[in-house]
Formats: C-alpha cells, structure tokens, sequence
C-alpha cells in the first residue's frame, strides 16, 4: 500500500478523509458516553418497566435508522457538509432535553437523538466514499470502522466514571462533545460541484427505482435482520448485566465489543473483499445467533456473557462489512440513498428487537436464577430469516462497479462522477 508523507497514513487519507475519520470517532465517543447507561438511567430513575425502557430505546434506534432515507435528500438539497450539522445539533438538542425528568421528554429526546444520528451517518459514510477512490474505499470503510469502534471503547468508560456522580453530567458532556464535532467539520472543505438544476422530486424517483432493484431490497433485508441483532448491545445487554454482580459489566461489555471489532476489522475486511458474498452472511447471522443462546445463561454464569459479546463482535463486523460492500457496488453516487433506504430495514428490526429483547430479559427476572431464561428464542428466529434470504443472495463474487451496472441495467449519471456534495 502506498503511504503518504505525512507520518504513516495511507496515500488515500487525505485531509477530507482525516477529518471525516477522526469525526467518527468523536461521534462514536458521544454516543456511548450514554448509550451503555440510559437504558438503566430510564428504568431505575424514572422508574419505567424493562419493557417501556425497550421501546424507548427501540424508539431513538428507529429513529436513527429510518431518518436516513430523508438524508440524502437533504444532501441532495443542501450538500453534505450542511446535512451533517444539522444531524448533531439535533442530538445536542436531544441531550439537553434529558435533563428533564417527565416521559414526554424522554420520549422527543429520545427521538432527536436518534433522527440526528440518522441525519448524520449515512451522509458521513456516503461522504468518505465520495473522497475516496473505489480502489480503496472498502479500506477506507474499514479505517472508519475502526476509528468509530476505538470511540466505542472509550465512550463507556469515561461515561462509567461520569454516570456514578450524576446522569446529568454525562448528557452534558454528550452534548458538548457533539457541539465540539459540528467545530471540526466546519472546518472539512469539500470540492463543490455545478448545480445540476435537478429538482427534489429527482431525488425520490431515483430512490424509488432503487428501492425494487434486486440487490438494494436483499441488502435492506439484510439490514433489517442486523437491526434485530444490533440493537441488543444498546438496549437490551445493558438491562442484562444488571443481573449480573455489578455494573461494571455494562461497560465491559461494550470495551470487549469496541475492542475486539477493532483487532478483528482487517482480516474480516479480506475476506468479504473477496466477494464470498452467501458464505459471510450466513456465517455473520450464525454466529448472531449463537450469541444470543449463550447471553441466556443465568447471572451466576456471567462469564459466559463476556464469550457471547466476543461472537457477538466478530458477527457485527462481518455482517457490517458485507451491507457496506453491497451498497458501495451500487456506486458512490446511489450510496447515500441506498443507506437510506436499508435504514428504513434498519428501524423496524431495532424496534422489534428491542422491544422483543428487553422483555424476554424483563420475563427473565421473576423466573428461577437456576435456569436459563428465553432471550435464546432470538436466536431460532434470526435463523429462520437467514435461511429464507441465503438462496437468494449471488453466489459469484462482485469485482465492482462495472459488475453491478450489467446487473442493474443503469449506468451512473456522468455529470455527477467525481462529486463529494449533493
């Protein structure tokens, strides 16, 4: 691989890049300062059932995802940059709102937090793809990932030692490090390109005939079955290790997950770059699964939560890289529309299982601690999905852009190649 001067970074880490890069992981900091620990804020503070907590948290997740597809026609409209902004001084406002104690705060502040997110992501994925050659933008992909899961690992830990003096320090100083990130991105400087003096209504036609393409509905199946899963690290583990013998699990819980998706990252990226394209899903969703017969053990056997995190982490990458490999062979004009539409996937899988998480962990309190409780009905259920969509995914390895237009039918619009604002 070809370095740049600059100290050891790639040739392809430009300035752009380095601060979409080191935005993910600010991001990535604000959000797990809290995510590890208002599910418990929530139910031992408000004094809300496991199973209001699940759907509150299933909420902000859903509006995370579904928000994205309104994303790229906002960037469409008012170029990326701008997109990015307004998604974190919605989550700056929704932080701020927690402060409150009634339910109908929690209930907007929980949603304003997950709209911004889901303003912010796609378009900031969207982007790095745009800044970056398709030669090295599944590594570029990768670099992102690690740099948002090393703010993974550090967010509940500083939030940890913030959230034992008080839940109102750590909204604060959620919203104050997502204030910081809008700073660093008015200072990304991003080529601008010609207005096309296309109107909005464009933008949705072309969502709409990407949303019946074969490949775009596969990978919003997908993603709708990696909501299901996902969302259990930020809803429902955190309700789980308070069972456990102390709340230091929580953050354990999510170092191990940020930590081993870091060191696993490189040699999971081989493989999916390889195109084993029915092979990596069906392994991801299987291990999915076998993560959650295991996090069915009793708190006694609490060990046996901190292995099933670790199968957990090595599913999240692989079957994370494989969507983000899946849209990128749509090309990077459509990226941010496709993320959009699989957010929509997203939402409703999150939702279902968070709600459907929390309340078998919630069943599981007034059930024996001497038997294993019902969170392993996640695991049949994914399962059954996975064996429906597996015959139909491609079998032969995708080599690019080129192979996804024979596919599809439609080339990419010339006047917009080469641009990094819509």
């Amino acid at each position: 691989m070809k370095r740049s001067s600059r100290l050891w970074l790639p040739s392809w880490c430009n300035g752009p890049v380095a601060v979409l890069l080191f935005g993910a992981f600010v991001s990535s900091v604000g959000v797990f300062l809290v995510v590890p620990y208002l599910g418990l804020y929530l139910r031992d503070s408000s004094g809300l059932g496991s199973a209001t907590v699940g759907l509150l948290l299933g909420l902000n997740y859903w509006g995370t995802r579904v928000s994205g597809l309104a994303a790229g026609a906002l960037a469409h409209r008012w170029g990326m940059r701008r997109v990015m902004l307004l998604g974190n001084l919605l989550r700056v406002l929704g932080y701020l709102l927690l402060l409150g104690g009634s339910l109908a705060q929690v209930t907007c502040a929980v949603l304003l937090i997950g709209v911004g997110a889901g303003v912010f992501f796609p378009v900031a994925k969207a982007c790095l793809l745009r800044v970056v050659d398709e030669e090295h933008q599944l590594e570029a992909i990768a670099a992102r990932n690690m740099c948002a899961n090393t703010g993974v690992a550090l967010g509940p830990l500083i939030g940890m030692l913030v959230f034992v003096q008080g839940p109102r320090g750590l909204f604060l100083l959620a919203a104050v490090a997502f204030g910081a990130l809008n700073v660093l991105l008015l200072r990304l400087r991003l080529p601008q390109r010609q207005d096309s003096g296309e109107p909005a209504q464009a933008y949705w036609r072309n969502a709409a005939a990407l949303a019946v393409r074969r490949p775009v509905v596969l990978v919003t199946a997908a993603t709708t079955l990696l909501g299901v899963a996902v969302v259990q690290l930020e809803s429902t583990f955190p309700l789980l290790v308070s069972r456990g013998p102390s709340t230091w699990l929580a953050g354990a819980l999510f170092l191990i997950n940020a930590s081993l998706v870091i060191v696993v990252q490189p040699p999971v990226m081989k493989v999916v770059a390889g195109g084993n394209v029915r092979p990596v899903f069906v392994a991801g969703f299987t291990l999915f699964a076998a993560s959650f017969v295991l996090l069915s053990a009793p708190g006694h056997l609490w060990p046996v939560w901190l292995v099933a995190v670790g199968i957990f982490s090595v599913a999240e990458v692989g079957v994370s890289l494989w969507i983000d490999d899946r849209v990128r062979a749509q090309g990077a004009d459509d990226a941010t529309t496709v993320y959009g539409l699989s957010g929509v996937g997203d939402a409703c899988g999150g939702l279902a299982g968070a709600y459907l998480g929390a309340s078998l962990i919630g069943a599981a309190h007034s059930s024996s601690a001497d038997v294993w409780n019902g969170y392993w009905v996640l695991a049949p259920m994914l399962m059954a999905a996975v064996l429906v969509l597996g015959p139909l995914l491609p079998t032969t390895p995708r080599t690019g852009r080129s192979q996804a237009t024979r596919h599809d039918d439609r080339a990419p619009d010339p006047s917009t190649k080469g641009d990094v604002s819509r």
